[in-house]
């Protein structure tokens, strides 16, 4: 309750709920202390709110409607606060718990509708930049993104499933209820999230039925993606050895690092960004929502260039957010004729291309290491 009581009064004006007007200041803070409490700086919030005006203008003013501007800083208070509706109504200058409620429904629901504008796979010229940044590092050639699992916690049973549908379902297993979120995702960009799935689903399972598989194999550009244990290795999703020797387990040690830094420590800032999605009270379709309307937030954070500074103010393997990495030449993609199966007929054969082209990625990561080849 303590730090209710202070994120209140950084937020300004805390005056009787009975005596409130509509449209309370809740500008006048220091900028250190809004972003605290918004994680956006002002001049991103005005510009989140002019992108959302066209779905939040209402062709009235019946009961004192709040502002548009103060409508999106109530929405980031209650997304950013992990707090409760009433909380964030006091903190918000004393507007009612209902309000509150509406209020970030409304700006949720606004964010989700312009999904398709902020949540979008690269172009070819930006997938060969984070080719080159990753092979800049890893010295691992040609991966634009990682995928990844991210079980998003229920406070308990959620509410609102689908008829006929088993509760158990969305027990994981790590012991509690969640929704097992799919992200692709580069070191920056979130370029598909998927928050249909309940949390028991096994990750290989959400791959092989999700639109961003179709996406990723209709890339012509030679790009993959890296994955998990988890995940079906194939032309164009590679994921580490099983039981591997020397050369292969320093593979596997790159490549995870690899796959960490382009899904891990980008919903671990998400999740750090937006402390909401740490445990779900809402309903089943509205926390889907929420999910995907903090995933256009962070991708709008990230085009704004709008850091928050205990999150994101270090490089995870650090190196300073501002430097640029020193580029060097970009290996090409190993040269692997995958024969008649390339385009993929079944199952089988797209693991047996996958493992080929992973055993192309090891000699090639071998020699330039002058380590021993399998």
């Amino acid at each position: 309750m303590q730090r209710h009581l202070q994120q209140m009064q950084l937020v300004g004006q805390v005056v009787n709920r009975g005596k409130v007007t509509a449209n309370i200041e809740l500008f006048n803070v220091s900028d250190r202390q809004f972003k605290l409490c918004y994680r956006f700086s002002k001049v991103n919030v005005v510009r989140i709110t002019r992108i959302l005006m066209p779905y939040l203008v209402r062709n009235h003013d019946k009961g004192s409607p709040l502002s548009l501007r103060n409508q999106v800083a109530v929405a980031l208070l209650q997304l950013s606060g992990a707090c409760f509706q009433r909380i964030t109504g006091m903190a918000a200058g004393g507007i009612s718990q209902n309000c509150a409620r509406l209020t970030t429904k409304r700006v949720v629901e606004a964010l989700f509708a312009i999904r398709e504008q902020w949540i979008k796979f690269p172009t070819p010229a930006e997938m060969e930049k984070t080719a080159g940044e990753m092979f800049d590092q890893f010295k691992l050639a040609n991966f634009f993104a990682g995928v990844d699992g991210c079980q998003v916690r229920f406070q308990k049973k959620p509410r609102g499933c689908p008829p006929r549908q088993d509760l158990q379902l969305y027990w994981c297993r790590k012991q509690f209820y969640s929704l097992n979120v799919q992200f692709v995702s580069n070191h920056e960009y979130i370029y598909s999230v998927d928050a249909q799935w309940f949390g028991s689903a096994h990750d290989a399972r959400i791959w092989k039925r999700s639109v961003a598989k179709v996406m990723v194999e209709d890339i012509t550009s030679g790009h993959i993606i890296a994955g998990d244990s988890a995940y079906p290795l194939s032309t164009t999703l590679m994921k580490p050895f099983a039981n591997p020797n020397r050369t292969q387990g320093i593979f596997n040690g790159k490549l995870s690092g690899l796959r960490t830094r382009m899904t891990e420590n980008v919903y671990g800032r998400l999740k750090a960004r937006f402390p909401i999605l740490r445990e779900m009270r809402h309903n089943l379709v509205y926390s889907q929502r929420i999910v995907v309307a903090c995933a256009v937030l962070h991708n709008m954070a990230e085009s704004f260039m709008d850091k928050v500074d205990d999150v994101t103010a270090q490089d995870p393997y650090g190196r300073p957010v501002d430097e640029p990495p020193q580029r060097r030449p970009q290996r090409l993609r190993p040269n692997v004729d995958l024969g008649p199966g390339q385009n993929g007929r079944n199952d089988r054969q797209r693991l047996r291309d996958g493992e080929r082209l992973r055993n192309a990625y090891l000699r090639e990561f071998a020699n330039a290491r002058n380590l021993p080849i399998p």
